[in-house]
């Protein structure tokens, strides 16, 4: 609300903001009586300090989850290519996997919607970990085997498409158990936490990979990489992901929304619904 007027008379001063401030006063009560944890000052901005305080421990856990899957992501996309042209030596394939590893999980991202809904998506998390790991022990079977690491790469692209579009769906839940525990909306403080994760789980790495095939004598430069280089390669492409794997599931275990969701949801529809029939009575 904002108005403008003309005043020279502090008592007239006095008493308009006697009257505006009652106002205030008398829907912050009603709030309050409505259930609704909201306050009108002069000027208040919630401080970042307040914004941390105010998120859960689900909140904190997508943020894991977000910096876990990155990391998966960036150690599969790049390791992958260095696979096939260095170990397998098929650079002429590099297409053909770039393609496979962005198309082979659009069929998982169209069926998640459903599966979540039946299963919840605790239990997708963990459906998506154990297709990569799948895909992932095809891939170790024969790791000289075009057709072993081309198939092994779509079923683990199946699975890390299932994480990512599990996590994605989380996040919002995260941000209502906020809203629903704390009395308090803070997406924006989550939005930002979660981006600063994902660039730090990106950032971090890429930068392990070059610091591990580095010191294991790899160059950039050199169309043949030396059996050392190689080895590092394969583990970085085969076994971090794996451990990646593992520390999702093992995150997983503690998310705890899906049994509550229906109840916080409805609660705070609830909540939003009074809000609204308020401000339109006011």
């Amino acid at each position: 609300m904002a108005f403008q007027a003309d005043v020279t008379d502090p008592g007239q001063v006095k008493d308009m903001v006697a009257a505006v401030t009652g106002k205030y006063q008398k829907l912050d009560a009603a709030f309050c009586n409505a259930g609704i944890c909201i306050r009108y000052r002069h000027v208040h901005h919630n401080s970042l300090i307040e914004n941390i305080k105010a998120m859960t421990g689900q909140a904190w856990l997508v943020m894991i989850f977000n910096f876990l899957y990155f990391a998966l992501y960036v150690v599969r996309s790049t390791t992958v290519i260095y696979f096939f042209k260095y170990n397998l030596q098929r650079e002429d394939l590099a297409t053909l996997v770039g393609f496979l590893g962005i198309l082979s999980g659009l069929p998982m991202l169209l069926c998640l919607p459903k599966l979540e809904e039946m299963f919840g998506k605790r239990n997708i998390l963990f459906l998506s970990v154990a297709i990569y790991l799948a895909g992932n022990i095809l891939i170790l079977i024969d790791q000289t085997s075009v057709v072993f690491q081309l198939t092994g790469l779509v079923i683990t692209g199946l699975g890390i498409y299932g994480i990512f579009g599990t996590i994605f769906a989380m996040q919002p839940d995260a941000i209502d158990y906020s809203e629903w525990k704390k009395n308090r909306s803070i997406s924006g403080t989550i939005a930002a936490f979660q981006g600063l994760f994902v660039k730090a789980s990106m950032g971090l790495a890429s930068w392990i990979i070059g610091l591990y095939l580095g010191m294991n004598g790899y160059n950039g430069e050199l169309s043949t990489q030396s059996a050392a280089a190689q080895q590092s390669i394969q583990f970085c492409y085969m076994w971090i992901p794996v451990i990646l794997c593992v520390l999702l599931a093992g995150a997983n275990m503690f998310w705890k929304l899906d049994s509550c969701a229906d109840e916080m949801r409805a609660e705070l529809n609830e909540r939003r619904k009074k809000l609204q029939e308020l401000i339109e009575k006011w």
